[in-house]
């Protein structure tokens, strides 16, 4: 009889019907697929938990392990993230890893620069959304790769989208034109809105929406949008 596998995770919550398909066995796909939904939740450390009990079911998920690598990267609602260097040394030898699959290798090829070693944190994301760009291009049918490219551009810039309520608020003032707003936060606004017609319920697209807008001289258009 083959020993059963310990699993290190959360529980298995009921989080919709949200996943996304890899081949792999059923109980990796519930573990990947309840990690995937805590991941664009910003729930990072439950997320972890449950890749690595995908991967220790599944241990040539790439798309697993790059994941769990993102969980403790620097991201929009935490610039510092939780730890880069474990992040780092999660992807140390996944190219190691095989699978037959081009887009799995496309997506490390892209985690690997956003933990490219001896690089700042702003080339290391900049290099790494330069090359989603790269792969949303390619494969732009995929939602996770959508949505990956979109918060890869939010990364670059958290919490500083917009220009502040106090620079439209001298604008107003002087009467001036309002200050302008960077050429990303015009791509991010328009890639939110493309995806978020195309799956309208997808997990990650909702909270991005929300962060995008929240900072913005008008927060309110959020309740028209529902």
């Amino acid at each position: 009889m083959a020993a059963t596998r310990e699993l290190k995770g959360c529980p298995l919550l009921d989080l919709g019907v949200h996943t996304c398909h890899l081949g792999i066995s059923p109980e990796a796909q519930r573990c990947f697929d309840s990690g995937l939904v805590q991941f664009w939740g910003f729930n990072h450390e439950d997320a972890a938990a449950h890749f690595e009990d995908c991967l220790s079911l599944s241990p040539s998920c790439i798309p697993a392990l790059i994941l769990q690598a993102f969980c403790f990267a620097p991201n929009y609602n935490n610039p510092t993230g939780l730890d880069i260097d474990h992040g780092a040394a999660l992807l140390k030898d996944a190219h190691h890893i095989k699978h037959n699959k081009p887009l799995w290798k496309a997506l490390l090829d892209a985690a690997c620069l956003r933990f490219k070693p001896l690089a700042e944190l702003e080339e290391r994301n900049a290099l790494y959304c330069e090359a989603m760009a790269k792969v949303a291009d390619a494969y732009p049918h995929d939602a996770e790769v959508a949505t990956l490219y979109v918060e890869s551009i939010m990364n670059k810039r958290p919490w500083a989208l917009w220009p502040s309520k106090e620079e439209f608020s001298k604008c107003r003032e002087a009467r001036l034109a309002p200050p302008s707003v960077h050429p990303e936060t015009l791509l991010i606004g328009e890639l939110l809105d493309e995806g978020v017609k195309r799956w309208p319920k997808h997990p990650g697209l909702l909270p991005l929406t929300i962060h995008y807008w929240e900072l913005s001289p008008t927060p309110g258009i959020l309740q028209y949008r529902g």
